[in-house]
């Protein structure tokens, strides 16, 4: 009977002992399985904040180029605009007394002036009194209602009589975006000035051949006003677009620039990266559990010993436990 009961003691010392370490197994499971995870969702953010800020820097490029592409467009017009005031047939009518003369040479010499321009595409002249007041104006078909940018407008009004301003604005209409410059006619009567407006896009589309990558233009409701003969009906698992919006200084919407950047090097280069981190992650996961798994092993075997110990106690195989066989963590309490 004693056997027996020693016996179910010892089976029930044991039981326990091996629930205790089957819970801090499935713990160390799932510690692991968190670690594996963090590691690779840590990849993810990565890969997400290296997208980013390529994207951003892509985006940066797009802007300082489409910049330095409308500074030089403010420069090629006031040269044209001090080239025309120039032309002995422009100063002859421009000294009309009520400007029909002038109103008529716009007219007449419109079409020829803008095909003789090298640089930009000319879209509507202007001629305005010392009051921002329209004394004549020839347009091509689709700015012939348009009375140029309320910018210009109130620079001419806030201007003093004595002193003559010179102005560039970038402004919208009808969902394209207008480059215009004013510029004093300084020969003439005070307060007359001549107002050149240029359309941006062309000028815009030498970014696809400055930055070596396709491009598409569009205004704010879709409509496209340039696309690169290379951009593709859809999208590429391997390519950025980078989009840079396009504002005037009337503070309205102009175009959207959206550029197209084969980046397969560097998504090759993000692959490599993960991979890398990933191996590194596994190594050190496994490593981590082996040292452990180590350490609770020699953490058990006082308690092995003592199970053992009070095994053969009960079974009669000894009549009282050692000090030799009971681990020195357990002493104290024997």
């Amino acid at each position: 009977m004693n056997t027996i009961i020693a016996w179910y003691s010892s089976k029930t010392l044991s039981a326990r002992l091996y629930s205790f370490k089957l819970i801090i197994s499935m713990a160390l499971l799932w510690l692991t399985l968190l670690a594996c995870g963090l590691a690779y969702y840590s990849t993810l953010v990565y890969r997400e904040l290296a997208v980013e800020n390529q994207t951003e820097s892509l985006q940066l490029m797009l802007e300082a180029e489409s910049r330095q592409i409308l500074e030089n467009l403010h420069e090629k017009q006031n040269h044209f605009a001090i080239e025309l005031q120039n032309k002995k047939s422009f100063r002859q009518v421009l000294n009309g007394p009520d400007g029909g003369r002038l109103k008529t040479w716009l007219a007449d010499n419109f079409d020829r002036i803008a095909r003789g321009i090298d640089g930009f595409r000319l879209e509507s002249l202007i001629v305005r009194n010392h009051q921002g007041g329209i004394i004549a104006q020839a347009s091509d078909d689709n700015l012939l209602a348009y009375r140029g940018c309320i910018v210009i407008q109130d620079a001419i009004t806030n201007a003093s009589s004595n002193r003559p301003i010179s102005k560039n604005a970038l402004c919208s209409y009808k969902g394209s975006s207008y480059s215009e410059i004013l510029s004093p006619i300084e020969y003439s009567s005070p307060g007359i000035y001549l107002q050149v407006i240029a359309n941006v896009v062309d000028n815009l589309k030498v970014i696809e051949r400055h930055l070596d990558m396709p491009l598409q233009i569009t205004t704010g409701n879709g409509n496209v006003n340039y696309r690169s003969d290379n951009w593709p009906d859809s999208g590429h698992k391997n390519h950025l677009h980078p989009v840079y919006r396009l504002y005037g200084d009337d503070s309205s919407f102009g175009v959207n620039i959206t550029g197209m950047s084969n980046q397969q090097i560097f998504f090759n280069r993000l692959d490599r990266t993960k991979n890398k981190f990933l191996f590194v992650a596994t190594i050190a996961t496994i490593v981590a559990l082996m040292s452990v798994l180590f350490m609770l092993g020699h953490a058990f075997k006082p308690l092995n010993k003592l199970r053992n110990s009070v095994g053969e106690l009960l079974t009669g195989k000894h009549a009282s436990i050692s000090d030799e066989k009971v681990p020195s963590e357990l002493r104290d309490l024997v």
